[in-house]
């Protein structure tokens, strides 16, 4: 078992579009524990790059405050921008970087070696950033494990939603809300993250913002499964 720093739980995570300076700074009125400042899915291709420096326009301010806690969702590696987004908002104040559609541990011991060489360069403690790797198809629910294992720095697996999106469309089911149909993934990763001691893994998304009690309903079911 690989040694692994201590790794705080997180109750509640909100993405923020990275392009979107008011919105990140005003986010953490909203009470989460930590934000995800998004490079990927929110922010348009054409935008990506001027983003980076957004975002760690963002991190410098939000750094002050004692929460939340700060996150990027980078892009995915075979986009070609990982690595330069990595670059780009990495600096004290960064608690994290969220890796999407993770499928090889590989991948994450890359992004590692990135953030290793970044924090000598910079002059931050070494191994203080994390990685959130996202299991978003099959391929990397089934690699989760040695996901998990790739480096002390992923301190938090989970899937990266249950009833749509990207895994509901690698495996193919269709039931809305899919709690059945996506409950062996959730379990699998769970228990991949419990064997890698891993102590705070993160359930799926919740995307009906409207629907309170749907989502307190969700989350007692997340904690009863463990």
């Amino acid at each position: 078992m690989i040694p692994r720093p201590p790794q705080p739980p997180l109750r509640s995570l909100l993405y923020v579009p990275g392009n979107k300076l008011e919105w990140m700074l005003k986010a953490p009125k909203y009470g989460a524990d930590a934000l995800i400042l998004d490079l990927e899915d929110s922010v348009p291709v054409a935008q990506k790059a001027a983003s980076r420096a957004v975002i760690r326009q963002a991190i410098d301010v939000l750094a002050k405050q004692a929460r939340p806690r700060l996150f990027v969702r980078v892009n995915s590696l075979p986009t070609g921008l990982t690595e330069a987004d990595v670059e780009a908002v990495m600096g004290p104040g960064l608690f994290g970087v969220y890796l999407p559609k993770t499928e090889e541990p590989d991948e994450v011991s890359r992004v590692a070696g990135w953030l290793d060489q970044l924090e000598a360069r910079l002059g931050m403690p070494a191994g203080q950033v994390f990685i959130r790797p996202m299991l978003e198809n099959a391929k990397g629910i089934q690699s989760a494990y040695a996901i998990a294992l790739a480096s002390p720095r992923v301190a938090y697996l989970g899937t990266g939603g249950s009833g749509h999106g990207d895994i509901a469309r690698s495996l193919g089911y269709r039931h809305r809300e899919a709690m059945l149909e996506s409950l062996f993934i959730r379990s699998k990763v769970l228990l991949a993250a419990r064997a890698a001691d891993i102590s705070n893994p993160i359930a799926g998304l919740y995307a009906n913002i409207r629907d309170a009690e749907g989502l307190r309903a969700y989350a007692e079911r997340e904690r009863d499964l463990g």
